[in-house]
């Protein structure tokens, strides 16, 4: 265990050193939801509208910031042909682990971003006894959102025929996990009081997809070396 966490840390390494040379895919997500963060403002004048479909419009810019950055997460061992350098030395879990970790932290970090901004810009309501909830329910999309990316990304990186493959994939995969925290937040914007338990059906769909990730990726990671 103590040398898969190791190792696990050793890749988020060296995705955060990687990560700080090329800042562009940083730039590209915070722009995308910049621009449809003012787009979606504009387009209600800043007004608070519906809490379902303000719930909805929060997890659909974070839904496709997602697109925009866990994909790339093999795309600079593909690119540079060092990916089978890294199947060779490198060991299936800890890379997806490690990726995965990575994928989180950058989105969450993101996420958090989008938050502030959309709250500022949509005038949004999230009651103090909720905020734990709120953020709570933000750390389980987002976890689901990087475990599904990291696992479809090396799926798309393996495959033949890459053009499409990750967003045809992404969005069957992660509805199970989108359907109930949005509904998570649509409740927190209207201020409804809720237990715990509302939380569960995300964080169970999240176990079941790092599972099923771990069990697969030996698979795919491995099949054409």
């Amino acid at each position: 265990m103590k040398s898969l966490i190791c190792q696990t840390l050793t890749v988020f390494r060296k995705e955060t050193v990687a990560a700080a040379r090329f800042k562009g895919a940083w730039l590209t997500m915070l722009m995308f939801s910049l621009t449809a963060l003012s787009l979606t403002s504009f387009v209600f004048k800043g007004t608070a509208t519906d809490s379902a479909i303000l719930s909805a419009i929060y997890w659909i810019i974070i839904f496709f910031s997602a697109m925009t950055s866990v994909d790339r997460l093999f795309m600079e061992e593909e690119f540079s042909g060092t990916i089978q350098m890294l199947k060779v030395y490198g060991g299936a879990i800890p890379i997806l682990f490690g990726k995965m970790l990575y994928g989180f932290l950058l989105l969450l970090i993101l996420s958090i971003i989008i938050t502030f901004l959309f709250v500022l810009l949509f005038d949004g309501n999230i009651p103090l006894e909720n905020a734990v909830f709120f953020f709570a329910n933000l750390i389980l999309g987002v976890f689901g959102l990087s475990a599904a990316g990291a696992f479809l990304a090396a799926l798309s990186a393996s495959a033949k025929v890459k053009s499409g493959l990750f967003a045809v994939l992404m969005l069957p995969v992660m509805l199970p996990v989108l359907l109930p925290v949005t509904e998570v937040t649509t409740k927190i914007f209207e201020g409804v009081a809720f237990g715990v338990s509302a939380l569960i059906p995300a964080l169970l769909y999240d176990l079941v997809l790092m599972l099923a990730s771990s069990l697969l990726f030996d698979y795919i990671w491995y099949d054409d070396l």
